[in-house]
């Protein structure tokens, strides 16, 4: 291998582990963001929360590796573009340690997907300008 290359070889290593360090922030939990969730088969709802106004769920036991929220959420006013109200979502784990947490600022559907040791969760929703929010909590059939 040429000099030449293993610069090249050595850079491209050394980004990938720059980029994996960020994105991780430090935090060791095995949270990962799925892209391809049509090809994982169906999904089955196992638990579901809605409301209007801010909440913290009941804890819900996940007994999958693999699980997502799915979450929609309906502004209050006519406006249903960029802005027109605030969504946040956090998850927790069971005994309260932050896992992640996703905010939206205009209406429609959305996933977060999870590969997670099985146990108890809960969600915390703040919601601002809000006609409707639901979140399902879905593991894959």
């Amino acid at each position: 291998m040429s000099k030449s290359n293993s610069s090249k070889i050595f850079y491209i290593v050394l980004i990938f582990l720059i980029i994996s360090i960020g994105i991780n922030n430090g935090v060791t939990n095995t949270y990962a963001r799925l892209p391809f969730d049509s090809n994982l088969g169906n999904w089955k709802t196992i638990h579901s929360f809605k409301g209007s106004r801010d909440a913290v769920t009941e804890k819900f036991m996940v007994t999958e590796n693999y699980w997502r929220v799915k979450y929609t959420v309906r502004s209050l006013t006519e406006w249903q573009g960029p802005r027109a109200l605030n969504f946040d979502i956090y998850v927790y784990s069971g005994t309260g340690k932050y896992i992640d947490m996703y905010d939206w600022d205009s209406t429609g559907t959305w996933f977060l997907y999870f590969e997670e040791e099985p146990g108890e969760f809960y969600v915390e929703i703040d919601a601002n300008n809000i006609y409707y929010w639901k979140a399902e909590i879905q593991i894959l059939e």
